[in-house]
């Protein structure tokens, strides 16, 4: 039998990027009585194996109104906390393989200049003389963004936790949620696993792909779906040192540098779907099993453009779950129809990025 074991104010549920960046967003507004649960540990869902890649410049105005404030934010992070969250400033390109994608480059250069950012037309020669163990002559052109960066996932979630702690924030780990307490279609507090209720005046879905099973006890349809998303790590070489963000929007591969490594990854047009609620699910720091048959175009398009990966070895290849949204907006906001209840989830693989932005929205 359930037993009422306390009340809050605000109950957060989910402990990466978002549900811990919504909590010290609340506390430094001044909101009490906040406390956010995590199933397993801090960072151990998906936040984890990001590859960490802090773009300001998106594809749409909210976007990147919503990237921007990372670079202003997770500096301050450091200095409040005294913890750092290896934020740094590497700059980045975006390539295009034909004329129609620089239509579309123009059109976003003009967006983020629009905000105060630097994006710069230039010649795939530039590119190469920036870059020199880049091949480049079957690009079309590139745009060159100043502000790109890069951050590590796991202790940018501990600068947010510590400072969330220290402004009142309650962060309980090993406490799964099974479902959410619903009074009169107003979502009232959480069940826990043991069957323990703690009920609240508001609740927020911060945990991702699990999000769309708690929402459901809500009678809520969150549109996102968990799939399998992948990465590979390569050996260091000397000549990638301070190798910026790449993105090749043509081939749907990124490329970023990582202390003389390369992270190499890819938005797959056919993703391979995958169940939060299967028996892995559960697991934290989840890794799926390796497929090369499903990351060959990737590695072929990165090899295109850096031919020293033919003579790179493989570190480690990355497969983890991750959510994606039907048209690839996020899910932010108060839940339409079920008064009391805000969601962060389905954020298309830019979660640690949009943490920022989406925890102080």
């Amino acid at each position: 039998m359930p037993t009422t074991s306390e009340a809050r104010r605000t109950v957060i549920i989910g402990g990466g990027t978002v549900g811990l960046s919504l909590a010290y967003h609340l506390a430094r507004r001044g909101a009490e009585d906040v406390l956010l649960l995590e199933r397993n540990q801090l960072t151990s869902g998906t936040s984890w194996h990001a590859a960490g890649i802090v773009g300001p410049l998106r594809a749409t105005p909210n976007m990147t109104r919503l990237a921007m404030y990372a670079s202003e934010l997770f500096p301050r992070l450091e200095t409040e906390t005294g913890l750092s969250t290896g934020y740094r400033v590497t700059g980045g390109y975006w390539l295009a393989q034909v004329p129609e994608r620089m239509d579309e480059l123009h059109r976003i250069a003009a967006l983020g200049r629009h905000f105060g950012l630097s994006p710069d037309m230039i010649t795939p020669d530039a590119l190469r003389a920036a870059l020199p163990c880049l091949s480049t002559d079957h690009l079309h052109g590139v745009m060159a963004v100043a502000e790109d960066a890069s951050v590590n996932p796991v202790d940018l979630c501990m600068a947010y936790a510590r400072a969330a702690r220290s402004n009142g924030v309650t962060i309980r780990e090993t406490t799964g949620v099974s479902r959410l307490l619903m009074e009169r279609g107003r979502a009232s507090g959480v069940v826990l696993d043991d069957g323990t209720e703690i009920r609240a005046g508001q609740v927020a879905l911060c945990c991702g792909a699990w999000s769309k099973r708690l929402a459901e006890t809500a009678g809520l349809a969150l549109p996102l779906q968990p799939v399998e998303h992948m990465y590979v790590v390569t050996e260091p070489r000397p000549e990638f040192d301070g190798f910026p963000v790449l993105r090749d929007l043509d081939s749907g591969v990124y490329i970023k540098g990582d202390t003389g490594k390369l992270v190499i990854g890819g938005f797959e047009p056919d993703a391979k779907c995958w169940n939060p609620d299967g028996p892995e699910g559960n697991r934290p720091f989840l890794e799926l099993p390796e497929d090369w048959e499903q990351f060959t175009p990737f590695m072929e398009a990165a090899l295109k453009l850096v031919p020293a990966l033919e003579h790179t070895g493989i570190q480690h290849f990355m497969n983890g779950p991750e959510s994606f949204t039907a048209d690839t907006r996020p899910l932010i906001g108060a839940a339409p129809g079920v008064d009391g209840l805000y969601v962060a989830a389905g954020m298309n693989s830019v979660g640690v990025m949009s943490s920022a932005g989406g925890g102080r929205f």
